[in-house]
């Protein structure tokens, strides 16, 4: 681009960004999406949470400079995503609300969409202002924060926008998700969660796939099944009962094979899609029943 250009460009966003401060709603932390977009403008989370907006005006590394309080921003590492992220969440419409409390809902949200099939998602950073009027600032007011730095995350299935009834899918379940990952509920649900959205969060499909059956083990996995491999697959097609066994058998020898470094003659990402799959489809479940297919482990066992 040359400088006339450039310079060009910067003046038109900055412009952008001084007219979006009108109408972005006011929250204390804005969460920046990458790796999927919205198919709506924005979105009321329920029980006052926040909202969930399209970003259509973007910063580049230079409006991250000017907008950053340098002395608690790595903006460096923030500007290598900014002009990457396409929605925000914009949390904390109470100014009592405390960072982590505001981050912990962030989590939860993007996890919830992430299970609806998105699994490109990623929040690389948060702002202290919105992403789309980052432009706009000058005097160095802005704390960012760096959350999923993932510079080479292994890709998913093709983007597809998040819609209005994701969305609304995420509000009417976001409690009982919520119930479920509490720890005195179930630890087997709160690692299959977790691991639902950091699963691709790596360039190695090896990883992944072991990563993915962590989480489907933590679900199924009992300690006194013989054989084991037998059981559980029982257990996780009696769960899904759209799924077969010779599937769910097919990805678990691929999953032996990758988590022991064995050769791999063919490409497993197949694999790694179908176990992303079987554990995004049982926390569906687990979600959509409030329950999990098997209690915790008892401290003796």
């Amino acid at each position: 681009m040359e400088s006339a250009q450039l310079l060009e460009w910067l003046h038109r966003t900055e412009a952008r960004g001084r007219a979006l401060k009108q109408v972005v709603p006011s929250a204390k932390l804005y969460v920046g999406i990458c790796g999927t977009n919205v198919a709506f403008s924005e979105f009321k989370l329920s029980n006052g949470l926040g909202f969930v907006r399209k970003v259509a005006n973007p910063p580049g590394s230079v409006h991250v400079l000017r907008a950053a309080n340098l002395a608690n921003t790595d903006y460096l590492a923030v500007s290598r995503y900014s002009s990457a992220i396409s929605a925000e969440l914009a949390l904390g419409l109470e100014s009592d609300s405390e960072i982590d409390d505001l981050l912990d809902v962030a989590f939860h949200t993007a996890a919830l969409i992430k299970l609806r099939h998105h699994p490109n998602l990623k929040c690389p950073c948060f702002a202290t202002a919105s992403w789309d009027v980052v432009s706009a600032i000058t005097d160095n007011s802005v704390d960012f924060g760096m959350l999923d730095d993932v510079p080479r995350q292994l890709p998913g299935v093709e983007i597809e926008a998040v819609t209005e009834e994701e969305m609304h899918w995420v509000n009417d379940v976001w409690i009982a998700a919520l119930a479920l990952r509490n720890f005195e509920t179930s630890r087997r649900f709160g690692l299959a969660f977790n691991v639902s959205y950091v699963w691709n969060q790596t360039s190695d499909t090896r990883l992944a796939l072991a990563s993915l059956w962590c989480g489907i083990e933590a679900l199924f996995g009992e300690k006194r099944d013989k054989p084991v491999t037998r059981r559980v697959i029982e257990k996780i097609c009696d769960w899904l009962p759209i799924l077969s066994a010779d599937e769910v058998l097919e990805s678990y020898n691929c999953r032996c094979d990758a988590v022991h470094g064995r050769w791999l003659e063919n490409d497993i990402k197949e694999a790694v899609l179908k176990a992303d799959e079987i554990l995004r489809q049982a926390l569906l479940r687990c979600i959509e029943l409030e329950k999990v297919p098997l209690p915790d482990w008892s401290p003796d066992s």
